[in-house]
């Protein structure tokens, strides 16, 4: 076991400021800005060239996989997720289902596949793996006839990569296939950018391809038979059926008992084919075959360079929607707030089938108990095929142009009609209030007037009645006319096991375990995700950014400008339909709050035409977008990455259009990390900046998969691919599977809270006394009447021993409005619970010598914020949403302690409180319990090895003449009780985000010098002398630390000395101060290193926990007594980095289980003022420890948190 005492001294540790981005992520594109003018005057000849020699060397290139201009065939123009039933009663079964959790299976749905992240074995495809974008010889492998027996069978959805095919690839912005757009072939050489080449992950140009690679392009070959259900055959000829692919990528080629079928790109949006002509041509036989190819690569994969894993294949549900002939295609519902209050609903359905004259639509809006609350029939308008708002936009581009054989709607009708609702319930995130909408097409008016017959076709959806716009008195980001602060997270679909194929079990727990730690935000990164997690959202109630399935950052590459494709004529379509598909699909969400035109893909002319198709097509929503930086007009609000506070402070007011301020990313939480939240916070709820609105931290989840083989988690290059960026893609708040919350998720939930409190200053009078709790609440909307305070008083006043608890009591914070506050005095209350305890215990408590002068009196109160499991359906337990202790510093100031609420109540208000509540009989100083000392003289003698010290009652300790350290200490029955010498550390193991930035990285300025392997020069100067008071003896070190490593190099000396105090008590007083010389990095840690036996396997210390914090990082934990085993003090970081440190220790006890007489080894750690050179238990506010099972060599040299065992069982070997 190793132990790490890291004392501040006048050096700041600051390890975890998640907040600094790596170096090379902000300063490549400026570093870059010449080359990326040569590279504009240069690329479009050497693209020219390259391309032609590609097409040269290819054979049977087919042109819709590197034609950016062919972005589809014969698909159905997109459209809102489909509710879909025949009867209305259907549609209202389906929702009293939902409602009390009765699975009920569509009949007019059929799916082909198991849903996303649960593979069905029963509905498993056929699968082969082949290398060729010109697909499978022989090609009449999409024939129904063709013999399929010895093709592997896969479990389905699922990508290939997971089940045994070709490998998984993770590049952070690397393109890992050879750079000539429009062309994705992986030959074996690529571009590295400068961002990852930063991240010395990965350098090179070439290299061989995985065994498991099928050669330059993977191509996934499916087939899968089925029949149709027998009711579906009965009046089919009545009847659209629809062939539905969730997701598929990079490129989807369809065949169906083989006849064509269509073509998609856009991995992450659904593909639709009308398949009825096909499925009627073959209806006798009722035996089908379903063919489907999917290409790794194409050059839709230049669009989709995201900062995740490469995976392909059909990941996402595939199915058959059944519908009739006459049917609602899509439905458009937006909303807002009149002036007078009234909810407004627009509605816009596009019908197909219907006829002049003939055809009317019913809109139905009813409330959560089945009460319809508005209703309006109308005449369908036949001949049009676009929404109003539709139209308008498709002035600044028509996204259907860039369609090849777009299926036309079949004799199509619109309605758009306006519902207004008095004193409606509203929708955000603090109250998701949702409506039920029917909207149900009828042979003719009269039918739709009286609303009771079933109809010829139902689409139902939910309905959030809510506003959202930029404006008020301060020009801020508003829901329903009030100012919200964004607290978000960036969230990508990963699981450890499936990756993107996320199920929807996942989806649920990701939105219930982000709503339960105070988030209010998600941002999509970094495209459209599975339209459920939406729909959960919608339900939990989480502000959406979705984001379209666009980013080129791979075009850094060779001073390359990301936003090259953007200005390209023949990109354009293809970028535009990611942007109106996302729309479409995703647009009756009241989750969603605005668009984003996708991520790192630059700045053109494209984004600007995007932007604005969008504010026309939805002026209810903002648009924001990062690439472009503030000054372009492709954004709405100010979204930057990763800048600090006070760039954030002075944007949010000089910006000549008065846009909010909310950082799309920031805090990158990669590794132990997090650092400075406090000052983001402090500033979100700053009132002096009302526009600096929030952010979205990066990012939720690890992206580690996980590994059988290595009972671990793995990432980037594990696989054996190339290129690849490492661990970049560990960087979440938890890890991959959910179990671990890290401790920067904690603080941020910590920061996040509704809820804050401060200690008022107490007023100790003879008439009247009091003490007050100011409560404010950070809502926007919602009261506190659902939230209580759980109060305790503790004290605590001996060492080594738990705190006196007092009776706890409840406070209800009842209706304290949203962005106010109420002061409530607990005085009496904490009387009622002093008057409940036993007088001797009160009278124990007054004695001065329960708290001495080596350890002051601490008393806190203790306060919980606790969520009433009553006030909310998605809230199962009690839930504890704040816990701090609040205190008074020396200066009387009011301060929230980073971690929980006791407040430090000044121990003569705590004897105040006591005397004005059982007036205890007078004490004296002689009174109370006395401490016992086991007294042993001590000795020292001269030994070859140093200066050794020896207590009569047979304990020794050594402190060796070779560098000073103390290297030996023994008990009296000859067991050791340190297994490494004692002895000055200056250095820890790196963290990631210390590693980031390559030769500017603070791990690179660290090795440079060396100080991981600091050590005595030569022999240091020692003295021993005994202390004139008697106490013990004295021993006295000087020398200077050196790096033999890089000494001749740097010349760098610290000089160093040691001070040990034996004492006749048996205790060892250890002071170490350096004296480094200015100019030299900053010192990872000044502190002092040792080992102990292993059957010391459990710690117990007074100070800031339970889990690790940092000197900025630990608002999330709170001052008490904790016991934790050694495992549990470790961190379980998926890379292994320094981990595991407390703060503000005031005493430490490692405790033995077993196999020794000594069960216990106290540590009481102590300030040395530079003033006046004294041992005192002073503030030690901004010092810490850690105990772990793993040396820092170890934690260095890891590489996975599943290697450390294997080291911690060598270790053993040696006998550490």
């Amino acid at each position: 076991m190793h132990l790490f005492f890291k004392w501040k001294l006048q050096f700041d540790e600051l390890l975890s400021n998640g907040a600094r981005h790596y170096f090379m992520e902000n300063m490549a594109p400026s570093l870059l800005g010449f080359f990326g003018v040569l590279y504009a005057l240069t690329f479009e000849q050497s693209s020219r060239q390259q391309s032609r020699r590609r097409l040269k060397n290819a054979e049977n290139v087919v042109n819709e996989f590197s034609n950016p201009q062919v972005i589809g065939r014969r698909r159905r123009q997109m459209h809102h997720k489909s509710r879909s039933f025949y009867k209305l009663s259907q549609a209202k079964r389906y929702w009293h289902d939902k409602v009390h959790k009765v699975a009920s299976p569509s009949p007019d749905v059929m799916m082909l596949t198991g849903k996303a992240g649960l593979p069905d074995e029963n509905l498993s495809w056929k699968f082969k793996l082949v290398g060729s974008n010109t697909g499978y010889s022989p090609t009449d492998w999409i024939d129904p006839k063709y013999d399929d027996h010895d093709w592997s069978s896969i479990a389905m959805p699922g990508h290939w990569q997971l089940q045994g095919f070709d490998i998984p690839i993770y590049t952070n912005t690397a393109y890992p296939f050879a750079f000539d757009p429009p062309f994705a072939i992986r030959d074996g050489s690529w571009t590295m950018t400068p961002c990852d080449e930063g991240l010395q992950k990965y350098s090179g140009t070439s290299g061989p391809l995985h065994e498991r690679e099928p050669s330059e392009n993977a191509v996934g070959l499916y087939r899968k038979e089925f029949h149709l259900p027998d009711s579906w055959l009965e009046n089919a000829e009545n009847s659209r059926i629809f062939l539905v692919f969730e997701g598929a990528g990079s490129s989807l080629t369809v065949h169906l008992n083989g006849e064509f079928v269509g073509f998609s790109k856009d991995s992450c949006l659904p593909a639709e084919f009308d398949v009825t002509s096909i499925l009627l041509r073959h209806a006798d036989e009722n035996a089908h075959t379903l063919a489907a190819k999917v290409t790794r690569w194409c050059d839709a994969s230049y669009l989709e360079d995201q900062d995740t894993w490469w995976f392909s294949g059909i990941y996402r549900e595939v199915y058959l929607i059944r519908k009739p002939r006459e049917f609602i295609s899509d439905v458009e519902v937006s909303t807002t707030i009149a002036f007078n209050g009234q909810g407004i609903v627009n509605c816009s359905i596009l019908a197909e089938g219907v006829t002049v004259d003939a055809h009317a639509m019913r809109i139905a809006l009813v409330d959560l108990s089945g009460g319809e609350v508005a209703s309006y029939a109308q005449i369908i308008e036949c001949g049009k095929s676009t929404f109003a708002k539709g139209e308008e936009a498709n002035h600044i581009f028509d996204p259907r142009t860039a369609e090849e054989q777009l299926v036309p709607l079949v004799s199509p009708g619109v309605v758009e009609v306006e519902l207004r609702v008095n004193n409606p319930h509203l929708w955000s995130a603090e109250n998701p209030y949702l409506y039920r909408i029917y909207v149900t097409l009828y042979p003719d008016i009269s039918e739709a007037l009286v609303g009771e017959h079933e109809g010829l076709h139902t689409e139902t959806l939910v309905v959030g009645i809510r506003k959202v716009d930029i404006g008020g008195p301060e020009n801020c980001l508003r829901i329903n006319n009030e100012p919200i602060t964004v607290a978000g997270v960036n969230r990508s679909e990963f699981d450890p096991f499936h990756g993107r194929a996320v199920s929807r079990a996942s989806m649920r727990k990701d939105a219930m375990l982000l709503k339960s730690l105070n988030f209010n935000a998600v941002r999509s990164s970094h495209y459209p995700q599975h339209p459920y997690w939406l729909d959960v959202c919608d339900e939990i109630g989480l502000y959406v950014i979705d984001e379209a399935n666009i980013e080129t950052h791979g075009f850094q590459t060779s001073g390359n400008p990301t936003g090259f494709l953007s200005n390209r004529i023949e990109w354009r379509g293809a970028m535009f339909n990611r942007v109106t598909r996302m729309f479409e699909r995703d647009k009756n969400h009241p989750c969603i709050i605005g668009w984003s035109l996708g991520n790192e893909a630059g700045f053109g002319t494209t984004h600007d035409m995007m932007a604005n198709w969008l504010r026309v097509r939805d002026p209810h929503r903002f648009v924001q977008y990062e690439s472009g930086g503030a000054r372009t007009t492709a954004t709405d609000i100010i979204c930057p990455m990763y800048k600090g506070v006070e760039w954030c402070q002075w944007q949010s007011l000089n910006d000549p259009k008065k846009r909010p301020v909310i950082l799309c990313e920031y805090a990158h939480a990669m590794g132990n990390s997090g650092g400075a939240l406090t000052k983001y916070w402090a500033a979100f709820q700053d009132e002096q900046y009302p526009r600096f609105q929030g952010g979205f931290i990066w990012d939720f989840v690890d992206q580690g998969l996980w590994s059988a083989e290595k009972q671990g988690f793995v990432y980037g290059g594990d696989f054996g691919e190339v290129p690849h960026t490492g661990n970049f893609c560990i960087n979440g708040l938890v890890s991959p599977d959910r179990k671990i919350l890290f401790p920067d998720m904690l603080e941020t939930a910590y920061l996040q809270s509704p809820v804050t409190i401060a200690l008022q200053s107490p007023t100790m009078d003879t008439k009247r006394s009091s003490m007050g709790l100011m409560v404010t609440n950070h809502r926007s909307f919602a009261d506190l009447s659902d939230m209580l305070l759980r109060c305790e008083l503790r004290v605590h006043a001996r060492a080594f021993q738990s705190a006196y608890a007092f009776p706890a009591f409840f406070v209800e914070l009842g209706n304290i409005l949203p962005r106010h506050h109420v002061c409530y005095d607990i005085y009496e209350k904490l009387r009622e619970g002093v008057k409940a305890v036993d007088v001797a215990v009160v009278q124990d408590l007054l004695q001065p010598s329960f708290a001495s002068e080596a350890f002051p009196c601490e008393v806190y109160l203790d306060v919980q914020v606790i969520k009433k499991a009553s006030s909310s359906y998605w809230v199962m337990d009690d839930t504890v949403l704040w816990h701090t202790t609040l205190f008074d510093d020396a200066a009387g100031r009011q301060v929230i302690t980073p971690g929980s609420v006791p407040f430090n109540v000044k121990p003569s208000v705590f004897a105040q409180l006591l005397i004005d509540t059982c007036n205890p009989s007078p004490v004296s100083s002689t009174n109370g319990p006395q401490p016992v000392i086991q007294q042993a003289k001590v000795s020292i003698a001269n030994d070859p090895e140093g200066f050794r010290v020896r207590w009569d009652n047979g304990s020794e300790a050594l402190v060796r003449a070779e560098d000073g350290s103390l290297s030996q200490w023994t008990n009296a029955e000859g067991q050791p009780l340190i297994t490494e010498p004692l002895r000055v550390c200056l250095h820890r193991a790196p963290t990631d985000n210390d590693q980031g930035g390559a030769v500017f990285s603070y791990a690179s300025f660290w090795k440079q010098v060396d100080y991981a392997h600091m050590q005595m020069h030569q022999r240091p100067t020692m003295m021993a002398i005994e202390l004139g008071n008697g106490e013990g003896l004295q021993i006295l070190c000087q020398g200077e630390l050196i790096s033999f490593e890089t000494f001749e190099k740097t010349g760098v000396k610290i000089p160093w000395e040691a001070n040990y105090i034996f004492r006749h008590d048996g205790s060892i007083d250890v002071s170490i101060a350096v004296t480094p010389e200015e100019g030299l990095p900053w010192l990872p840690r000044v502190g002092v290193r040792f080992a102990v036996p292993r059957v010391y396997d459990h710690v117990q210390w007074f100070g800031l926990g339970p889990h690790e914090s940092y000197d900025d990082r630990r608002s999330s934990v709170y001052t008490d007594v904790f016991t934790h085993s050694v495992a549990e003090m470790h961190t379980p970081y998926i890379v292994p980095q320094e981990n595991g440190r407390r703060s503000a220790p005031r005493w430490i006890m490692l405790q033995a289980s077993a196999g020794m007489s000594q069960r216990s080894l106290a540590i009481l750690p102590r300030v040395k003022t530079i003033e006046a050179h004294e041992m005192t238990q002073g503030d030690i506010s901004g010092y810490g420890f850690s105990v772990s099972p793993y040396s820092m060599e170890i934690l260095e040299k890891c590489q996975h948190e599943y290697e450390l065992v294997q080291a911690s069982q060598e270790a053993r070997q040696d006998g550490n």
